[in-house]
């Protein structure tokens, strides 16, 4: 369909007529990107099933909000366009759509050397972006396969890896802000960590949306040291499953090489063939002439002996699955060490005395073959296309309990229909992805299409039941799209409740992600209006719904009542919620943090947890533990002490809270470079909605399957539904532990000692710096600050990072302390003067600079009354800094209380807050003010899954 006269004459005048083409040449060559069922189209000569109404290249982050506010404006849907390589149909328009190309917004706008940060423009392509870094010796640790044709937007876009992930993380890991376009054309930046604040985690909730939510303009990502050394290294297993365990244990052992690439039996014959490289004979001579003429013959007899095969897959596959993987050589491990030269020398030879028991030493060549050779793997389909048939690949991921099970289980799906090769890549602590490579035949047009969709179908039914996701890192797209509802559920009410947040037109890449409709929604105005009846009659309305929903779990007290509600499970938290909305009655999730204020009259509800406090199950292998969300976290570490087992050394400074709590608020737990956050280490989440929908987010160790939902609910004190349990990474005790400690003449020092050992990768179990004030028990140099480093692990690996800290310290002038300081110990939190007065504490969110000069305010505004402040949460460029107080004496109005002048600053600032305890809730204005310029979203999230309103009114502000 063409193009809208007015509407192309209105594009025209923003970017200018050169840059809005309706050229039939660009809409062919826009109307597919590189997911392989277009190449199974094009065969069938179906060359443009797809076609774009246009093509629009915006040069700026002003003109891309200028055509989304203008196609808006007409219900004309766009879809963004980055470099065109992605592998799962995320940018065909499916509905005529206009499309808008970001190639010239690709501008790398600065690095910040001393905070090791880029800021990047979405178009920019990475193999550009890298070879720019590497001339400051900085990389960004970011290596897709496609690396020379896929861009910065498409990796934040579709949540995406690069084959060193387990080393610097995933694309987000990496971003530190988000600069995106919303679907009526606003920009916005938006804060990851470290300036996070209280409520949603909107960054991780836009990252890996696909353009449905937002366009991805620009961004900061995170920068490393270029490698000083690189070791490789080959092992052989003689069957996957000793390989599958050998991975795992690196994993839990806390190294975490560069590069980790297990190949099943199949596969790692492919590998060693494809290592071998004979010399090439002198161009011209017989010997070259008599190998091109077998190789024109080698073709021929692959290319018909390919088509037989793919034929007959069930053959090839159950022959290979009968026989021992030792008959075929065994499995391969490919493993790449890269950083400083100690570190990576101390994890080759550690790795090799772990699987010294279970594994053949193959030296380095396998490995420096792969590596040279590692970006080509998106540039061998057209053998397999030429032979008549087809070839795809899929990225999941799951737990190490369910690996293994998740791999069987496609290959029995798919024995009859394809042949399936694996590798096992992108290793975390509790567990992997599985990069499966299928190739089936294509006898006929319409014949291969089928074959291609019945494929798919089956193996992502069969991913979803064996307990994995259905992406790692490629994303969702349309080739995923069906198979969202199986993978969340009700979850997938978050993210139409995020779709109608950013893009209430419904005009960005519509069709992909999440489908074209949500399913069985209930109206958006559920619960709103006007109680029927008095305080009385309502009261006695919800009574009888309660004790019919929850024999002998109501108490009532107080007039108007109060109904203290104790569900058993979560079926009974659901009909609570449902009551709720439906009669327009608050509820309290006392699980959740702060407490929030009930209203002033009529009936209300106080949700107590206290029974949902098992704990379901405990993975020794996988090292995850499920537990339910009113268990006490104390209690939760004591049960898995009898394990031998903990949450990790950083992250529980305060055990008292209950699990549902401790995520709802955020809690008080410091992030750790070798054990992540404790947001980091929720890896499964299951919640009620206010509507009264029991959602399920399964465990898995990274996932690409659209944004992070489980953000909607971690620190998101309850105000837009209760978690009722969590899947949390664990920790073994480690072999040694070592402290390194030292003095600086103030926090500006010690931070950037800090900040410079975390860029260089070290990772330390816990890293804080503190500055005793006026009122710590023992301060004995006032305005000076200690900065304190555990080191936890295996003794070579925590030597090597143990001497770089203190060489690190040396050279920054640092004075170093034993273990004997008070300020060194882990516990307890604070040392008040006065221990009799109660301790109040606030945290604040972002960059060391902006955190060093709110500390000077925080002197001034506590004054004597100031214990300590702590700065923790370390990343390069900032984090959290936590500042405890003496509550005041006596009554103190709140626009006097000193805490709440303090949070007053941080938001004059524009400083996120991260958490307030005080003797008094924050008011509420206060809390509004906290959420800065990503209120209107918070809002409108808030009236999307709770449109009464009832859950914990009055938490976050809202």
């Amino acid at each position: 369909m063409p193009l809208d006269v007015k509407l192309r004459r209105e594009l025209g005048a923003v970017v200018g007529k050169a840059w809005v083409s309706e050229d039939p040449a660009d809409q062919l060559a826009y109307s597919r990107d590189l997911w392989p069922k277009a190449l199974l189209w094009l065969r069938a000569g179906k060359h443009t099933v797809h076609p774009p109404q246009a093509v629009v290249w915006p040069g700026s982050v002003a003109e891309v909000q200028d055509v989304v506010r203008l196609l808006a404006r007409h219900g004309v849907p766009l879809v963004p366009f980055g470099a065109g390589s992605g592998v799962c149909g995320g940018t065909l328009p499916l509905r005529g759509d206009v499309l808008l190309d970001l190639k010239r917004l690709s501008r790398l706008r600065g690095i910040d050397a001393e905070r090791r940060l880029v800021d990047v423009e979405a178009g920019v392509i990475g193999e550009d972006l890298e070879q720019a870094l590497l001339q400051h010796g900085f990389t960004c640790g970011h290596f897709p396969s496609s690396m020379y044709c896929s861009s910065v937007g498409g990796w934040l876009a579709t949540r995406g890896a690069g084959q060193m992930s387990t080393l610097y993380g995933k694309i987000e890991d990496l971003v530190s802000e988000l600069g995106i376009v919303t679907g009526d054309g606003a920009y916005r930046t938006v804060p990851g960590r470290p300036g996070r604040g209280r409520g949603p985690g909107f960054c991780q909730l836009l990252v890996g949306s696909e353009g449905a939510f937002g366009i991805v303009t620009d961004a900061r990502l995170r920068l490393h040291p270029a490698a000083e050394a690189r070791r490789f290294r080959a092992l052989r297993f003689s069957s996957l499953k000793h390989g599958i365990d050998a991975v795992r244990r690196l994993l839990q052992a806390g190294l975490r090489p560069a590069v980790v690439r297990l190949y099943d039996a199949i596969d790692s014959v492919i590998l060693r063939m494809g290592s071998v490289e004979s010399e090439p004979a002198p161009a011209g001579s017989l010997a070259a002439r008599l190998k091109a003429t077998g190789k024109a013959l080698v073709h021929g007899v692959r290319q018909r002996a390919t088509r037989q095969l793919l034929e007959r897959p069930a053959y090839p596959n159950t022959t290979l699955d009968r026989l021992p993987d030792a008959v075929l050589g065994g499995c391969v491990l490919v493993l790449v060490f890269e950083g400083r030269t100690g570190v990576t020398e101390a994890e080759e030879r550690l790795a090799l005395d772990l699987l010294a028991d279970t594994a053949t030493d193959l030296g380095e060549p396998l490995a420096r073959r792969w590596y040279e050779q590692r970006y080509a793997i998106s540039y061998r389909q057209s053998g397999v296309f030429d032979a008549g048939g087809f070839t795809d690949t899929m990225e999941v991921a799951a737990t190490w309990d369910r690996l293994f099970a998740v791999y069987v289980a496609v290959r029995r799906a798919l024995r009859h229909k394809v042949l399936v090769l694996a590798h096992f890549s992108h290793a975390y602590h509790e567990g992997c992805s599985i990069y499966f490579t299928f190739v089936g035949p294509a006898t006929s047009s319409d014949h291969g299409v089928e074959r291609y969709d019945e494929t798919w179908r089956t193996a992502l039914a069969a991913v979803v039941e064996a307990g994995g996701v259905i992406s790692h890192h490629h994303g969702v797209g349309v080739s995923k799209a069906a198979a969202m509802e199986g993978e969340y559920g009700h979850a997938l009410r978050i993210a139409w409740a995020l779709k109608r947040t950013f893009d209430p037109a419904g005009v960005l890449n519509p069709g992909k992600l999440i489908g074209s409709r949500e399913k069985d929604v209930a109206p958006a105005a559920a619960g709103r209006g006007e109680r029927r009846g008095g305080p009385r009659e309502a009261a006695e309305t919800l009574r009888r719904a309660l004790e019919e929903a929850l024999p002998g779990g109501v108490e009532a007290t107080g007039d108007p009542p109060v109904f203290t509600v104790t569900p058993g499970d979560v079926q009974e938290v659901a009909a609570v919620l449902r009551i709720g909305t439906e009669l327009r009655v608050p509820v309290l999730a006392r699980s959740e943090a702060p407490a929030a204020r009930p209203p002033a009259a009529g009936p209300t509800m106080q949700l107590s947890l206290e029974r949902l406090q098992a704990i379901r199950q405990l993975s020794e292998e996988a090292l995850v533990v499920h537990a339910e969300a009113g268990v006490r976290v104390r209690a939760l570490e004591q049960r898995l002490g009898e394990h031998a087992l903990s949450l990790g050394y950083a992250l529980l400074p305060d055990l008292s809270p209950k699990l549902g709590g401790l995520l709802g608020g955020r809690g008080w737990g410091e992030a750790s470079a070798l054990q992540g956050s404790f947001d980091d280490a929720c890896i499964g989440l299951e919640a009620v909605l206010p509507r009264g929908e029991a959602i399920r987010i399964k465990a898995a160790p990274r996932r690409a399957a659209g944004p992070d939902l489980m953000q909607a609910f971690v620190a998101g004190e309850g105000a837009f539904g209760v978690i009722t349990a969590a899947h949390l990474r664990v920790h073994r005790p480690p072999k040694t532990r070592q402290l390194v400690a030292a003095w600086f003449p103030g926090p500006a020092p010690a931070l950037a000692c800090l900040a410079a050992l975390l860029a260089d990768s070290v990772r330390p179990a816990a890293a804080r710096v503190v500055r005793p004030g006026p009122a710590w028990a023992t301060a004995p140099m006032r305005g000076e600050a200690v900065l304190v480093l555990a080191f936890e692990g295996y003794g070579a690996l925590v030597e090597a990072f143990a001497r770089q800290a203190r060489e690190r310290i040396a050279g920054a002038g640092g004075t170093m302390v034993g273990e004997e300081e008070p300020l060194c110990t882990r516990g307890p939190f604070d040392l008040p003067a006065d221990p009799a007065r109660p301790l109040e504490r606030v945290e604040a969110a972002g960059r060391w600079t902006e955190l060093c000069a709110l500390d000077r305010e925080a002197q001034a505004v506590l004054g004597d009354d100031l214990v300590s402040c702590r700065w923790s949460n370390a990343l390069p460029e900032g984090g959290t800094a936590c500042w405890t107080a003496l509550a005041p004496e006596g009554r103190v109005a709140d626009v006097r209380r000193p805490l709440f002048r303090l949070v007053e600053r941080f938001a004059a600032a524009g400083v996120a807050l991260s958490s307030c305890r005080a003797a008094r809730p924050l008011p509420i204005a206060l809390a509004r003010a906290a959420h800065g310029p990503l209120r209107p979203w918070m809002e409108a999230l808030k009236r999307e899954l709770d449109p009464a309103g009832i859950m914990n009114p009055g938490a976050l502000g809202l």
